[in-house]
């Protein structure tokens, strides 16, 4: 049998760039720069010193980087199911595919509506992030990220690509960059696993670095700075700082590390799978439940040192096992299964950013609802009621 061959990324690839990113490079900033004269990363300095990294952040920054790389080996003494024909054999539905491109651009269109009759306004920045309105369209993106990846005709992934784009535009007018991120991606690592030559290519690293260049210049616009080179570093080098300020303020209010803590994020995040169209009020439950002033985050953002302290203590280590156990499942389902392969390029980048920058409950909506229950739940409704030849469903050889 010839085997269609695709290049795969390791999890620890993922998990280590937003590692280098959130953890090590606020400390080099603070190490060897002057950040009062770095617009807007100045503005970090009332919530922010060199005193936090001390040696407990370096034994924090030990345990995770290990604990993950555990969990991801822990995962090859999981048996797997090696059964490709329960969803592959659908990536070569021809009709369905555009029934589900047209449902997900009429959603879209519905919200965008309802986000206008509410008195919202598109490209605004922050001044209007609408939280209920850019998590439905968030939701969507990412059932876009998925079907793109998943479906093997190319005209198809084409529409989904379009739509993608339009929703990117949406999110970015309105305050948010990470989804955008993902998407970019995801997008690169459906590219790669066809094709690992482009590694080598420098037409794809200056697209890589236009499209960074972009995403800093929107991020400038939206801050309202003057565009320049240091302006356009700075709004680089603001996110991890400003994340990162959060623990600052976590610890300090606590008086230090907690010893152990109950994970009620977990049992929030629940609530949170639940579509904001069925719990309108959805929103401000989880405000009502997660007022805590302990966990104010300055900028918005918030590290991953407040998700783990916040809900395990220095039992932290465990979840960060887990979650290395889970992605290296999801990649070793990878690499049998076109269905689970799709999963994983959505899933790989929220180890790069939202699991470094956001709350659990948020990193476990867009974890297990958007990228793994979500597409399930859709493909056995449409294995259901679409009759697929399962005889076309394919191995794939990552060698």
């Amino acid at each position: 049998m010839n085997l269609k061959k695709y290049f795969l990324i390791k999890p620890p690839i993922f998990f280590l760039t937003g590692f280098i990113y959130y953890l090590i490079c606020p400390f080099l900033a603070f190490q060897f720069l002057k950040l009062e004269n770095i617009t807007p990363v100045s503005d970090v300095l009332p919530y922010l010193s060199k005193n936090f990294f001390d040696a407990a952040y370096f034994v924090d920054l030990f345990v995770i980087l290990i604990m993950f790389y555990t969990g991801y080996k822990l995962s090859f003494l999981i048996k797997l199911n090696e059964n490709l024909k329960k969803f592959d054999a659908l990536a070569f539905l021809k009709r369905t595919p555009i029934y589900l491109f047209l449902t997900i651009s009429l959603l879209t269109l519905l919200l965008m509506i309802s986000f206008l009759q509410k008195g919202g306004t598109f490209f605004s920045g922050y001044t209007n992030f609408d939280v209920s309105f850019l998590g439905q369209v968030s939701t969507l993106t990412f059932l876009g990220f998925f079907f793109h990846n998943f479906f093997e005709s190319p005209k198809l992934k084409k529409l989904f690509i379009l739509l993608l784009i339009f929703q990117s535009g949406i999110l970015l007018g309105l305050g948010t960059r990470n989804i955008v991120m993902n998407g970019i991606v995801t997008i690169f690592l459906s590219s790669i696993s066809l094709n690992k030559k482009i590694l080598v290519s420098i037409k794809f690293y200056l697209v890589l670095f236009l499209f960074m260049l972009l995403i800093l210049f929107i991020g400038v616009w939206r801050t309202g700075y003057l565009l320049n080179i240091n302006s356009l570093f700075g709004i680089f080098l603001a996110e991890p700082v400003f994340v990162l300020s959060s623990a600052n303020v976590y610890f300090s209010k606590i008086g230090g590390r907690p010893f152990l803590n109950f994970p009620f994020e977990i049992i929030i995040s629940i609530i949170n799978f639940i579509p904001s169209f069925v719990l309108p009020q959805k929103v401000d439950i989880l405000n009502f439940f997660l007022q805590d002033v302990q966990r104010y985050s300055p900028f918005g953002a918030s590290s991953v040192f407040v998700s783990l302290y916040s809900n395990f203590g220095m039992l932290y280590f465990l979840y960060v096992i887990a979650i290395g156990v889970l992605f290296g499942y999801l990649y070793r389902k990878a690499l049998i299964s076109n269905f689970y392969r799709s999963i994983y390029f959505s899933a790989a980048p929220l180890i790069i950013f939202q699991f470094y920058n956001q709350f659990l409950y948020a990193f476990f909506k867009l974890l297990f609802w958007n990228t793994i229950f979500l597409p399930i739940i859709i493909f056995i409704f449409i294995k259901k009621v679409v009759r697929v030849n399962e005889s076309v469903a394919k191995p794939i050889d990552t060698k």
